[in-house]
Formats: C-alpha cells, structure tokens, sequence
C-alpha cells in the first residue's frame, strides 16, 4: 500500500459476485493512485487489514461512483471504514443530471464510450479471463479527471459544500442487520396454511437454506 498513501488522491470501485452466490461479497477492489492500479483479490487473501490504515486515513481522498453499495460492502466484509469520500456519482446528482451513471459521465466529458460488456459478469469465478482485469482497471481509471471537473462545475454553480456534507453522510452508511423472521414469511402461499403445515415448511426452508450456504449458491438454484 506504500504506493497508495505517497498521494492525496486514490480512485476506488469495487466488484461483487452475482446472484448465484448465496453470500453476497465482494470479490475484487480496484484502486488506482499516482498512476499505477492495483488489483485487491479479497477471494486470495486472507487479512486484508493492511488497508484499514489507508482507508480511513482522513488526507488521502477517496473517489468512488456510486459508492453506496462499495462503502457498506467494504465495512460488512472486512470492517473496512472510509474517510475523505468524494463520489462521482453524487456531484452528478447535484448538477441536476438526469443519467448518473459512470459511462454517462464520461462520454458527456471525453467523448470516450466505456466498455460495460463486463459489468454483469461473476466476478467470482477464478482464475479472472485477462480482458475482465483489464476492464477492471480501465474502469476508474476516468475518475481522476472526471472528479476534477465535477468539482470545478459544483463550485462555479456555489454546490461544492452539499456535495461534501452528503459524501461525508455517506461514508458512515452500514449495512441492515438481518432480521430473524421466519423464511415463510417470503413463502407464496403461506398466508393459506395451519400452524403445523407453516412449522413443517419452516423446517423445510431451514434445511434448503443450509445446503445452500453449504454450495455456496442461492436457494432458488
């Protein structure tokens, strides 16, 4: 991390598996700084503690696009916190746009079309296919001149300060605790049965729950 904490400035995104993991995760971190782009496979290392530190280090900033699902992810998975957030995605929401969306942002800017072919994919799968890594780094490579020129377009309309006060709103967010209602009560039908039938089905969606979390798929699969 020596290279990322040499700057004032580092580029973040993240990648999560797709819905047939029954544990949703992320499975790959990207993160650019000084010109150089790193990588992270939590699915290969164990403790990725050593990025707690640059993380919530407080004067290195953090640019991300659409950083919600990233912030509440990093702390759910690693405990991860983040300080000194600016996201992209939220400048473009308080610039009155209508589409926000990364490949938006950087087409009305450079002119540049991104390649998205890669978005949906499962960023599970090992070993990842060389153009799914090159897709990776290509994809915040943008954020540095794009989270300069949005900066510049909030100042100039005097909607800088919002813009700061939301990020720093935002990097506290957390994901919901699960709650420990009966699986039945998402069943189709349930409503119409007796207390034992609702009690065998319970016991039912248990054991399909389990082998689930066992593959490591959903239950629906």
């Amino acid at each position: 991390m020596r290279d990322c904490t040499t700057g004032n400035l580092c580029l973040v995104d993240t990648a999560p598996g797709l819905e047939r993991l029954v544990h949703e995760k992320v499975c790959l971190i990207q993160i650019c700084a000084n010109d150089a782009c790193f990588l992270v496979d939590p699915l290969r290392i164990d403790d990725l503690s050593p990025l707690k530190p640059f993380f919530a280090d407080p004067s290195i900033k953090k640019v991300f696009h659409g950083a919600d699902y990233d912030i509440r992810s990093l702390h759910r998975d690693f405990g991860i916190t983040v300080a000194n957030l600016y996201d992209c995605e939220l400048a473009c929401r308080f610039l009155g746009e209508k589409a926000t969306g990364l490949d938006t942002a950087v087409a009305k800017r450079f002119g540049v079309t991104l390649d998205k072919r890669y978005q949906k994919k499962d960023w599970s799968v090992r070993p990842l296919p060389a153009p799914m890594l090159e897709y990776a780094a290509e994809d915040v490579r943008y954020l540095v001149r794009l989270s300069a020129m949005l900066e510049k377009e909030l100042e100039e309309k005097g909607r800088d300060s919002w813009v700061k006060e939301e990020c720093d709103a935002l990097s506290t967010v957390r994901c919901a605790p699960k709650t420990g209602a009966p699986m039945f009560m998402n069943f189709k039908g349930a409503g119409r049965l007796g207390r034992r039938s609702l009690a065998a089905l319970e016991e039912l969606l248990q054991a399909r729950n389990d082998l689930a979390r066992s593959m490591d798929r959903p239950p629906f699969k």
